[in-house]
């Protein structure tokens, strides 16, 4: 049978210790992936129209959404590609339109006091 949280499926029946793990999560989800209709560039656009989402430069975030950025950059790759200079960071406003995101966003994943922004 299968359970939702968040309206979204969770495998019920597959065991995470058997060696057929990932094929079956694969077989699980299957009809469930979507390609995308979108560009990249689109995408951005229309979320900069929807929501406000604007490029900032790295010097402009606080200190915990730096460093969620640089994570997020260096995440597996070598240490001599990492330049956080050369990558674009798209940061999330926070207003009534987004408020629905970062209520969700700090109930999972901020633990402490501090209030880092959607990038």
């Amino acid at each position: 049978m299968d359970k939702y949280i968040c309206n979204y499926r969770t495998i019920g029946d597959i065991s995470t210790t058997d060696s057929s793990f990932l094929p079956s999560v694969y077989d699980f989800y299957k009809n469930d992936i979507i390609m995308p209709k979108k560009s990249q560039d689109d995408m951005i656009l229309l979320l900069g129209k929807e929501y406000g989402l604007n490029k900032v430069l790295y010097s402009e975030l606080d200190r915990m959404t730096a460093d969620s950025a640089i994570s997020l950059i260096n995440y597996n790759k070598p240490e001599s590609i990492r330049n956080i200079s050369t990558h674009d960071i798209w940061q999330l406003p926070q207003n009534l339109a987004t408020s629905r995101f970062y209520k969700d966003f700090y109930e999972r994943f901020v633990k402490i006091g501090d209030s880092p922004k959607i990038i």
